[in-house]
């Protein structure tokens, strides 16, 4: 009923839970791990080298376009 979250008229209908957030929490990841399929991972650390020349080459055009 905090900040008029939950109507007092419809509480006598509803599921109330009196949880630290703390408790509550690691509930959440805990049943999305559970319910879901893994996704694919992305393993950026295994292309740092293509990512970094790829910033490398976008500095500098960067670069050379406000020297001009």
């Amino acid at each position: 009923m905090t900040w008029a979250k939950v109507d007092p008229k419809q509480l006598p209908d509803t599921v109330t839970c009196y949880l630290d957030s703390t408790a509550a929490l690691p509930l959440i990841p805990a049943y999305a791990l559970a319910t879901h399929e893994p996704r694919p991972q992305r393993r950026p650390m295994d292309r740092l080298e293509e990512m970094t020349r790829q910033l490398e080459k976008e500095y500098a055009g960067k670069k050379a376009k406000n020297e001009e």
